[in-house]
């Protein structure tokens, strides 16, 4: 999982809960080191981060991964360059088979290593 994730989930966890709560997430998940936007790391390492987010907050790791969710969204969209706006999409599909055969298209070509998660579309 490329490290924009996680750089995106600490802002969030900082904003929302605090930087002592952060510190105390980061030490409760034994980790290696800071992570970086432009780094490759294991996904189980955020599931482990939000299982001890919950923990600590009382928060249920199905609210967490929600919030998160909806924030990460929110800042990778706006991210999007500017050719690429809310009118040019018809749909939510179309904007995420766009970033399937686009944006997904394109993180491969600057991470070769990176596994970005697959959409099917049985409808639309």
């Amino acid at each position: 999982m490329k490290g924009i994730i996680f750089t995106e989930f600490m802002d969030l966890v900082e904003e929302k809960f605090g930087l002592e709560v952060l510190d105390t997430v980061l030490r409760m998940s034994a980790n290696p080191g800071a992570y970086t936007s432009v780094g490759s790391y294991d996904h189980r390492e955020l599931v482990r981060l939000i299982q001890n987010l919950s923990q600590v907050t009382g928060v249920s790791a199905e609210q967490l991964q929600q919030l998160f969710g909806r924030a990460a969204f929110d800042n990778l969209y706006l991210s999007l360059p500017s050719n690429v706006s809310t009118p040019y999409f018809s749909s939510c599909f179309a904007f995420i088979r766009h970033v399937e055969e686009y944006i997904h298209l394109e993180v491969k070509k600057l991470y070769p290593d990176a596994k970005p998660p697959r959409f099917e579309f049985i409808s639309e």
